[in-house]
């Protein structure tokens, strides 16, 4: 077949054109036309959708080219670089272009700035990230005291209506005997409650940085007294409590109530978790002429090589507590205190051969 092609009488082609690879050609000039489009399409909206990310940002960030021209800025970057003179900003610039950056500088309202800057692939430009340290910490501050005043308010809500259910509960065993195994696992259950909204006071107190009530006094006789209190406990698991102090100990200054709250938290745990008819051991010793050492030990199941990390972590129980009552705060609590009045707990533990709790205390200022 002959073809003419031509356009406003010019001829562009002459003879004889397959007319198949006419529109073949076509088609892949079409096609190569829709990829560019596409891949243009593609690119600005990644595009767009980093800097709308970048532009979400609470730290600000910087992206300059190779000409120190300023391509993005997000409002935390624009707030910032008020502070900061343009020589600081050429020096960072130049850094990061040779490699990275990581500095604090003082900016001209004396805040703390933050500033690493790093090069883009193929040297094509530098990113720069800025943050304010004193205005993050401030922030982080009011988190957590907003945090500590709501557990605060919130415990002491709880705990007068919890109380107060817990008396009428055993007010109620006594008078209803058909009920007495419902109202008493009711009254047991109010009574795990009142325990937790309990350590959650103890807690918040901790937290906030409540002073301690030191005043010099014989430790012993504050482990002696807890020890009292809790002889008929042990008294039920046919349980002996052994108690043996180095004579002569020093006096130390240390808050009567919140020891008290340790020696309860620590020989409490070792009836509960003591083997029947066991012995649980509290010995206090002159371990040096600046520090005490105390420890509390049962004879009981021991507590496994993955639990004994976690102890003392707030709200963590282990696999030996899951079938008793606890609310996971005791022993969180009892290494605040112990490190407030400038010591250390660890423990000690092998499955099936018991637990032992060791306490270093100093006994100066």
């Amino acid at each position: 077949m002959d073809i003419r092609i031509g356009i406003f009488g010019t001829t562009l082609f002459d003879g004889t054109i397959p007319l198949i690879l006419f529109v073949i050609g076509g088609f892949f000039l079409l096609l190569f036309t829709s990829v560019i489009i596409w891949l243009g399409d593609s690119y600005y909206l990644r595009a767009s959708a980093w800097r709308n990310a970048l532009t979400q940002l609470p730290q600000g960030v910087v992206i300059f080219d190779n000409d120190k021209q300023m391509l993005f800025k997000n409002d935390p970057a624009s707030l910032l670089l008020k502070q900061l003179d343009k020589g600081a900003l050429e020096r960072v610039h130049q850094a990061g272009t040779q490699g990275s950056y990581n500095a604090v500088v003082k900016g001209r309202e004396g805040a703390s700035i933050q500033m690493q800057a790093w090069a883009l692939e193929e040297k094509r430009g530098v990113v720069l990230t800025m943050r304010n340290i004193e205005q993050e910490q401030n922030q982080q501050q009011r988190i957590v005291s907003s945090y500590q005043e709501l557990i605060h308010r919130l415990s002491h809500e709880l705990y007068n209506p919890l109380r107060t259910m817990s008396l009428q509960l055993e007010n109620a065993i006594h008078e209803n005997a058909n009920r007495q195994q419902d109202l008493q696992a009711a009254q047991d259950e109010s009574g795990r409650l009142i325990r937790l909204v309990a350590n959650l006071l103890t807690l918040s107190r901790l937290e906030v940085g409540q002073p301690l009530q030191r005043r010099p006094m014989k430790i012993n006789t504050v482990a002696e007294d807890a020890v009292s209190q809790l002889v008929e406990m042990a008294n039920t698991r046919q349980m002996t409590l052994d108690i043996a102090v180095d004579e002569n100990l020093p006096l130390v200054k240390i808050d009567h109530d919140r020891w008290m709250e340790v020696f309860l938290n620590l020989i409490e745990n070792a009836i509960k978790y003591g083997k029947v008819g066991g012995t649980v051991q509290v010995e206090i010793r002159r371990q040096s002429a600046s520090g005490l050492q105390i420890s509390i030990a049962d004879d009981g199941q021991g507590i496994s090589a993955e639990d004994l990390p976690h102890l003392f972590d707030d709200l963590y129980r282990g696999s030996s507590s899951r079938n008793t009552n606890g609310s996971g705060l005791g022993l969180g609590i009892v290494r605040r205190i112990i490190e407030q009045h400038g010591g250390q707990i660890h423990c000690e533990s092998e499955p099936g051969h018991g637990a032992t709790f060791h306490i270093t205390l100093p006994v100066g200022d």
